[in-house]
């Protein structure tokens, strides 16, 4: 880094001190750092010591994805490029941070924008966004116990995880009056009849599929069997809750030819420090996803390196 511009970040840091926390969720009933907050004080600060900040974007991608009533959700995930620059020596750094978000009409993109412009801007100066930390102190006062759960290790190498098959309901019962041509296996044989003369047997289900491993994360579509997607690759963000939506992480696949995703996780399940840790290191790690719902959400995770 440069001597010069790190000086100046340095001071700016001491400038800005902390932002303070002017939003409000009604819906979640949070507070929340404003974006205009943050940029003023930013801003101000920049001024003081001489240190400019340029911003671009790049890695834009677009998706679209149905809702329950049919219409269309766009999302944008894209990553954005800060660069500081010290006018009076000429030297300057870059730093990406990743933005993603969904919208009904043509705001997807600008609301990306706004969200990694925001949280880049946060961690630059050292600040939290506080999104959700008044609720669950509040809980804490009222109940005595924390409302965040135990952090549990990560999975030992090899262990995934998997949703049981589904019994399909809709399959015909077999037909047991008709006769055996030969010997059958015990597991294929039907159930016997009861007194009653009610006969169950067990319906079968589809053999696992091989998930597709050349399409990209949004692109996959996991069987009920196997509803997980697995990968090797490094951590290039961590992002917190925001507005009422999970934490997230970008991950970019080791795959040659892959490009970074985003990927859902709970914050009070996944052992937060320990992806940071690795974003910082920049090492591979494993990652196991459910892909069964609308987005990808991270399940288990191994670290290669746990002394890293």
């Amino acid at each position: 880094m440069s001597k010069n511009v790190a000086a100046k970040v340095l001071k700016m840091i001491k400038n800005v001190g902390e932002i303070p926390r002017n939003g409000w969720n009604e819906r979640f009933k949070y507070k929340f750092t404003k974006e205009t907050d943050v940029s003023d004080a930013l801003r101000k600060a920049c001024c003081e010591v001489g240190l400019v900040m340029v911003p671009s974007i790049h890695d834009v991608s677009y998706s679209i994805i149905k809702t329950a009533n049919g219409g269309d959700q766009y999302r944008a995930s894209l990553m954005l490029k800060l660069t500081l620059i010290d006018p009076d020596s000429g030297e300057s750094i870059e730093m990406d941070f990743p933005g993603d978000a969904m919208d009904m009409q043509d705001k997807a993109l600008p609301k990306a924008i706004t969200s990694a412009h925001k949280y880049a801007l946060i961690k630059l100066s050292l600040n939290g966004g506080g999104e959700g930390d008044d609720l669950e102190h509040e809980d804490e006062g009222k109940t005595g116990k924390s409302s965040v759960q135990d952090k549990p290790k990560p999975v030992e190498s090899g262990a995934t995880y998997r949703k049981p098959a589904e019994t399909d309901k809709s399959a015909p019962k077999a037909d047991q009056s008709a006769p055996k041509t030969g010997p059958q296996p015990a597991e294929s044989k039907p159930a016997p009849a009861t007194t009653g003369g009610n006969n169950n047997s067990t319906s079968t289900t589809k053999p696992p599929t091989e998930k597709p491993k050349d399409k990209p994360l949004s692109m996959m579509t996991a069987p009920d069997e196997v509803p997980t997607y697995e990968a090797t690759g490094k951590i290039l963000a961590v992002i917190p809750a925001m507005k009422g939506k999970p934490a997230t992480i970008s991950f970019r696949p080791d795959q040659e030819g892959a490009t970074a995703m985003v990927i859902n996780f709970d914050p009070a399940k996944i052992d937060v420090p320990t992806l940071l840790k690795l974003q910082q290191s920049k090492s591979s790690m494993e990652i196991v996803c459910d892909v069964s719902g609308q987005h990808p959400f991270l399940m288990h995770f191994t670290n290669p390196n746990p002394t890293a």
